[in-house]
C-alpha cells in the first residue's frame, strides 16, 4: 500500500466514525431512559415523573459532552472537508 492510499483510508475511517463512540452511545442510552421514564410518567399523570425525565435527559446531554471532552468522543478533525468529488458514503463497507 502506498502512503497516499493509507492516508485516504484513514480519512475515510475518520469520517465514518461519527456517532460510533462511547460518548455518543452513552448519551443515547441515557436519553432513551429519560424518554421512557417521561412516557410512563405522562401516561400515569405524574408531573413529577415528567420533570424527573427532563432532568435525566439534560443530565444525559451533559454526560455525553463531558465524556466527549474526556476523550471518549470522535477523533479531532473527523469533520474535515472531503476531497472534491468524493461523497460521504463512498467506499463504505
Amino acid at each position: 500500500m502506498t502512503t497516499e492510499i493509507k492516508d485516504k483510508e484513514a480519512q475515510r475511517r475518520r469520517r465514518q466514525e461519527h456517532g460510533h463512540t462511547t460518548a455518543a452511545w452513552t448519551t443515547v442510552a441515557v436519553l432513551i431512559v429519560g424518554w421512557t421514564v417521561g412516557g410512563v410518567a405522562f401516561v400515569m399523570a405524574q408531573p413529577w415523573g415528567v420533570a424527573l425525565a427532563a432532568l435525566i435527559m439534560v443530565a444525559g446531554l451533559i454526560v455525553g459532552k463531558v465524556m466527549s471532552m474526556a476523550g471518549f468522543g470522535s477523533l479531532p478533525g473527523w469533520q474535515e472537508e472531503m476531497p472534491e468529488g468524493e461523497t460521504p458514503f463512498e467506499g463504505a463497507d
